[in-house]
């Protein structure tokens, strides 16, 4: 019925990590559509199509696609490796015939983060900073941190790429600019000691 009912379309895809612009294979990709009928009690999806992303993360989709009817197309990945951008696509029909989508992929690595006050002058020392992602999704997250403080942390799960401290330092009076900055690569285990 599915067969009869629509047009065929061609999407071609790609899964792949954007800090490398590398592409990712073995990806599973579905197109899914919402259950319905009989037997079915309107809840969950069905899968019509499957493929793989080939060793350059390239894919392709040729599947008869109904207007009337909702179909998703998302992908399976190991959620212990890999950090997830915009996982779904939805196309209509015709819409979507000829398309390319990109699927981004980050790979975790483990990050640990440690700010030291090296050299202490009193409790009024200051470090203001702001500590962004650079690479792929420009995440920033402020923070100021008072007096002779110093902090050790552990290991946490981060996208790969570039991670940037930019901020001033403000020790007997005086403030001067900072920043710092480290690379995660893929499932490594980094320790960045932020001195000021």
């Amino acid at each position: 019925m599915l067969s009869s009912c629509g047009k065929k379309t061609t999407i071609n895809g790609r899964v792949y990590n954007p800090v490398t612009n590398e592409g990712i294979a073995g990806i599973e990709v579905r197109v899914t559509k919402p259950k319905s009928g009989l037997g079915y009690d309107g809840s969950g999806t069905k899968t019509v199509f499957t493929t793989s992303s080939d060793e350059n993360g390239k894919f392709v989709i040729e599947e008869r696609f109904r207007k009337s009817k909702s179909y998703t197309i998302n992908y399976v990945y190991d959620k212990q490796k890999y950090k997830l951008f915009n996982q779904q696509v939805s196309p209509a029909g015709q819409e979507y015939d000829g398309e390319t989508i990109e699927f981004p992929l980050v790979p975790y690595g483990n990050l640990k983060r440690n700010i030291i006050n090296i050299n202490c002058f009193d409790s009024n020392d200051l470090l203001n900073v702001s500590l962004v992602s650079r690479t792929f999704d420009n995440y920033t997250s402020n923070a100021s941190y008072n007096g002779c403080y110093s902090h050790y942390g552990g290991f946490n799960e981060v996208g790969m790429g570039w991670y940037v401290c930019i901020g001033t330092v403000t020790k007997n009076g005086i403030t001067t600019p900072f920043a710092d900055s480290i690379y995660v690569t893929e499932g490594g285990n980094h320790t960045w000691n932020i001195e000021y």
